[in-house]
């Protein structure tokens, strides 16, 4: 099951078949189309990086894996999938047969598939356990991988292009969408990608932002938390904690200097993960993780992360000037060159509710959970100087 619930994002690979079939998502992979090859997926030496890196793929229709190549495309005549492995569970049940239109795909060599593809009886749970899987290049060969393990590494490989189930039509299609529950979605403990960009390109297609961000990760905590509870979701709740480990103690958008009670950065959450995004400080993106933080931790009854906002609540304060603003963004060069008592004495002005008015939020909250005064007073000089503006 670990495969299944690893991450919040699963690094998906979908290569496309004979070119732009796959990119335009064609009605069907057409007959006798050459596999793609993506050479830094399927040599070896990359799937050990990918794995070293605790990344998990899934890759559909390849012509090779780590070095070993696969069958040529067939037809699959006659044939549908059997649910052979447990680990779609709960959301699709063993011995459940779905179907795939017009299915073409590419003889995978490795054994204990999780979704089997064959002939079989029965209407949609298979009458008879699925033939004994044999080498898919022995003539004999009628029973064969569609969803499959790769054994030394947990990444998954299908047979053929699974991602094509609502162009294709595949059947049933709740057990399909079942499928896709198991295999892309994770526990969040290697955090969220932040998700579509608003840019749409002349096919209409989104481009994707592969981010994983301070902000979008305490929000996104906030949104689960809520679900696990309106829903009686406890694999929601999981994933929102889990998302909250992310930010504060397994990613390095807390860590480094950013852990260091000598350092002037001390407390502030990294914009983005990637570098140098991580050394930057924007004050609304802390303000946003901060606000998801307060209400997940609320939600899920926890004060696991209460010193983490402490921490961040203060590295922020102390970053914002004498009248309650803050820059858009602050460096950590800069930062350690110019100390933190730089900008909490300076006279920033910034009359940009949508970057300020987050953390004055904060700093209202934090002084009516402790008292301390100079939240309130920078909060309320901000708030009534950029109305007066």
């Amino acid at each position: 099951m670990g495969v299944f619930r690893a991450l919040a994002g699963v690094l998906t690979v979908l290569l496309a078949i004979g070119g732009a079939a796959g990119a335009q998502d064609a009605g069907h992979v057409p007959r006798g189309a050459d596999v793609v090859t993506l050479n830094f997926v399927c040599a070896a030496s990359n799937d050990l990086y990918l794995s070293a890196k605790k990344y998990r793929i899934y890759a559909e229709f390849v012509g090779s894996w780590s070095g070993t190549p696969f069958g040529k495309p067939r037809h699959a005549k006659s044939m549908r999938a059997v649910v052979t492995g447990w680990e779609l569970q709960p959301n699709v049940k063993p011995y459940m047969l779905l179907s795939l239109h017009d299915c073409q795909f590419v003889p995978i060599p490795y054994a204990r598939p999780i979704l089997t593809l064959t002939r079989v009886a029965g209407f949609d749970i298979a009458a008879f356990p699925a033939p004994e899987w044999v080498h898919p290049m022995e003539p004999s060969a009628e029973v064969f991988s569609l969803l499959v393990e790769y054994p030394p590494a947990p990444h998954l490989l299908a047979a053929t292009k699974l991602s094509h189930f609502v162009t294709g039509r595949y059947a049933p299609s709740a057990e399909w969408r079942g499928v896709w529950l198991s295999v892309a979605v994770g526990d969040g403990s290697l955090g969220l990608l932040e998700g579509f960009s608003s840019a749409i390109d002349y096919q209409g297609r989104n481009l994707v932002r592969y981010w994983e961000r301070a902000d979008c990760t305490g929000e996104s905590a906030f949104a689960l938390a809520l679900a696990g509870k309106v829903l009686n979701d406890s694999r929601s709740s999981t994933t929102a904690g889990n998302l909250l480990n992310f930010l504060y103690t397994t990613s390095p958008l807390a860590q480094g200097p950013r852990a260091d009670p000598g350092s002037p950065s001390y407390g502030l959450l990294g914009w983005a993960t990637a570098s140098p995004q991580v050394d930057i400080y924007y004050g609304d993106d802390n303000a946003r993780a901060l606000l998801g933080t307060i209400g997940a931790a609320t939600v899920l009854k926890s004060d696991k992360y209460d010193e983490f906002v402490v921490r961040a609540l203060l590295a922020n304060f102390r970053t914002s000037g004498k009248y309650g603003f803050r820059e858009d963004s602050i460096n950590e060069e800069n930062l350690q060159k110019n100390g933190w008592r730089h900008y909490f004495d300076g006279e920033s002005l910034v009359y940009a509710p949508h970057y300020q008015a987050y953390l004055w939020a904060c700093y209202l909250w934090a002084y009516h959970k402790t008292g301390y005064q100079p939240f309130l007073e920078r909060a309320k000089t901000a708030i009534t100087m950029t109305m007066d503006t």
